[in-house]
């Protein structure tokens, strides 16, 4: 269970991360 939620955390920095850099290149 942990480590589902281990996953989905760093999987979610990485969408907002990709969101962040998106924004950037506009």
């Amino acid at each position: 269970m942990l480590l589902i939620f281990i996953i989905l955390s760093i999987f979610w920095t990485f969408h907002f991360d990709l969101k962040k850099k998106k924004k950037k290149a506009r």
